[in-house]
């Protein structure tokens, strides 16, 4: 009888054990990488519209004639509408006072707002020149300050 050249069936099962743990650790990675990538997705689209948020505001305060805090509103005042922003701490709201129904939102935890009127902290309702507005979640201020006292800030 010839006897040709084969595998046990002991050694069959053992390399397909080993073939089903290498293919299984490597489908875990691939989730794991996935949900890392759709973290990363919706965290980049979050910063990308709440800094979208901060250019309008920058440049709605830059062009405003005046801005005035009251009633835990900031109101921007322009030529030809008034914008009211409510800083709330779980969003941000930008509305046209002449249009009720025109209201934009950013939902962010806003940590801190810092109000200044010439270089000073403002503690109370009135005029407004520059804000520090500090998110939760992000690790720096964004600074707004307006178009003629922004050399007297950049000067320091």
């Amino acid at each position: 009888m010839k006897k040709y050249a084969a595998f046990t069936l002991v050694e069959l099962i053992l390399v397909m054990l080993l073939a089903t743990f290498v293919l299984s650790m490597g489908l875990l990675a691939h989730q794991i990488m996935d949900q890392l990538y759709r973290q990363y997705e919706r965290e980049t689209e979050a910063i990308l519209e709440l800094d979208a948020f901060r250019a309008i505001l920058q440049t709605d305060f830059v062009r405003s004639r005046s801005a005035i805090w009251e009633e835990q509103r900031l109101i921007l005042e322009m030529d030809s509408l008034q914008l009211s922003y409510s800083f709330e701490r779980d969003f941000v709201c930008r509305q046209i006072l002449e249009m009720e129904a025109k209201v934009d939102t950013v939902f962010c935890e806003t940590k801190a707002l810092r109000l200044y009127w010439e270089k000073a902290l403002r503690e109370e309702n009135g005029p407004v020149d520059a804000l520090d507005w500090e998110i939760e979640d992000l690790d720096f201020v964004f600074r707004i300050r307006s178009q003629k006292n922004r050399d007297q800030w950049e000067s320091n």
